[in-house]
């Protein structure tokens, strides 16, 4: 697995921008370092699977940043979204090591965090609020998820 991974980052840093090839080493490392741990039957890519996506998925989910909080769901998503970047490359190029298909689906990336429409919190609405369900209601309506 070191190899394909070796040999992917060397591909991607000829396309790509420095910090880029710095995520996808560090998102390739994490993964690799799960497989180890958890999975040590899995020694190629090939072998990668399904149990191993849905295990990865759930240990993310427990990681802990330096200041105690779990990982947001943007996190997740930028991690798994690079390992899907590398499946999808490694099959489309045909390597040896890559599995018959790309065990990452879209639907394993967490949403992203919407941030408020800028007219939600507007002094407008603002006079108008009486009560969280207003605030609901009213960043519903604006941002066209409630009608």
């Amino acid at each position: 697995m070191a190899v394909t991974a070796g040999r992917y980052l060397e591909q991607t840093a000829l396309s790509l921008r420095p910090a880029s090839v710095v995520l996808a080493d560090a998102s390739l490392r994490f993964f690799c370092r799960y497989l180890v741990e958890e999975h040590p039957k899995t020694t190629s890519f090939t072998a990668v699977g399904r149990a191993e996506i849905e295990g990865y998925k759930a240990n993310l989910a427990r990681r802990i940043t330096p200041q105690g909080r779990l990982v947001s769901p943007d996190y997740r998503r930028q991690r798994l979204g690079m390992l899907r970047t590398f499946f999808d490359r490694i099959i489309e190029w045909d390597w040896d090591d890559a599995p018959p298909r790309c065990p990452i689906f879209a639907s394993d990336l967490p949403k992203p965090d919407e941030p408020l429409p800028p007219q939600a919190l507007s002094p407008g609405s603002i006079r108008r609020l009486h009560s969280v369900d207003d605030l609901a209601l009213i960043v519903g309506r604006q941002s066209g998820k409630i009608r």
